[in-house]
């Protein structure tokens, strides 16, 4: 994690447990960020339907979510970026842990629109074949 200057020093088992936590959060925020999707659509399965503005949706929500974590973990001195973190200037972040949500989610839909998808194509073909 050369990144942040916590984690420069220490080894891939050290780091381990505070990444695995960090990604834990993550896959909590994706599943809120859903449910306040599937809120706002008045539907659980408003994800499946991919359309453009699903993408853009749960994209921006990814967006938010990065931004407000990182800017107060930076402003709390909880951590902070070493030289290989590149900056996003104006914002004060640093960029791949900004870009990390916006890319992810949007992927984890098209994934699972895709799954379902194709479980529905399956059922129906099943069913026809008798």
């Amino acid at each position: 994690m050369r990144g942040y200057r916590q984690m420069v020093e220490r080894s891939v088992l050290e780091t381990a447990g505070p990444c695995a936590l960090a990604a834990s959060g993550d896959a909590v925020l994706t599943f809120w960020i859903y449910a306040v999707g599937a809120l706002a659509a008045y539907s659980l399965s408003w994800g499946v339907r991919a359309r453009w503005n699903v993408f853009v949706a749960v994209a921006l929500l990814g967006a938010m979510h990065p931004f407000w974590i990182e800017q107060a973990a930076v402003a709390s001195g909880r951590w902070t970026y070493t030289t290989s973190m590149p900056i996003i200037p104006r914002l004060g972040v640093g960029l791949w842990p900004f870009l990390q949500l916006p890319v992810l989610i949007p992927l984890t839909v098209a994934v699972a629109s895709r799954y379902a998808l194709a479980k529905r194509v399956f059922a129906a073909e099943t069913q026809a074949s008798g």
